[in-house]
């Protein structure tokens, strides 16, 4: 009987876990799960960041195409929170010369800057035949960003 005792004593030592290995293994997994719920977060913010790059560049190169499309016209010195010009070339009565397209472009260019970007501004300067598109615009933390696109015509 002395052996069965002495078993049973030692099967109830040896089963199951105690309170404070779950309350380790609990703070444990805690611990991994709100550094994967921060490093989500920051995911999301730089996603969002890359996204607002891409939308500058696409922007960019496409008021590269309209300054190719229409070569005969000067985009030197647009810059897009100052320009106020205004030009119709959609309805059918609209007669479209090179100046009036150049201006029409540019109106329309500057409607998607603001519109894709918050606190957007562009400039274009020439130096040497390479024109620079510069594209301004703000995060959503607020912190301010550039991208550059330069281009010979």
């Amino acid at each position: 009987m002395d052996t069965k005792v002495r078993n049973l004593r030692r099967r109830k030592n040896i089963a199951g876990f105690t309170l404070i290995e779950v309350l380790v293994a609990i703070l444990v997994l805690a611990i991994g799960l709100l550094g994967m719920a921060g490093l989500q977060g920051l995911s999301v913010r730089n996603s969002q960041s890359a996204y607002q790059r891409t939308q500058a560049a696409i922007l960019a190169h496409s008021l590269v195409d309209e300054m190719r499309a229409n070569p005969t016209q000067e985009f030197s010195g647009f810059v897009a929170s100052t320009f106020s010009g205004s030009a119709d070339c959609i309805s059918t009565t609209a007669n479209c010369d090179a100046a009036t397209l150049a201006t029409f472009a540019k109106q329309q260019w500057k409607s998607v800057l603001v519109s894709t970007l918050s606190g957007a501004d562009a400039e274009v300067s020439k130096s040497n035949d390479i024109y620079t598109v510069e594209v301004q615009w703000k995060d959503k933390d607020g912190t301010e960003a550039s991208l550059s696109v330069k281009t010979e015509l």
